[in-house]
């Protein structure tokens, strides 16, 4: 998905590196808006929602 993030704090200041960050956090989130958004059939939703749950779940125990 985002590659370069152990990188990023080398080379970036960190007001920069925390936007970034900020910005790989929303894309589960982004996808399933464009879905929910585009009216797209639960049964393309639903794995999405559950995907991004679960990334959310994992990146809070970072």
């Amino acid at each position: 998905m985002w590659h370069g993030g152990n990188r990023l704090a080398r080379i970036a200041p960190t007001d920069q590196v925390h936007r970034a960050l900020i910005r790989r956090r929303t894309f589960w989130l982004q996808q399933l808006g464009f879905l929910l958004v585009s009216k797209h059939p639960e049964t393309e939703i639903s794995p999405v929602a559950a995907r991004a749950s679960r990334w959310l779940s994992e990146e809070e125990t970072r």
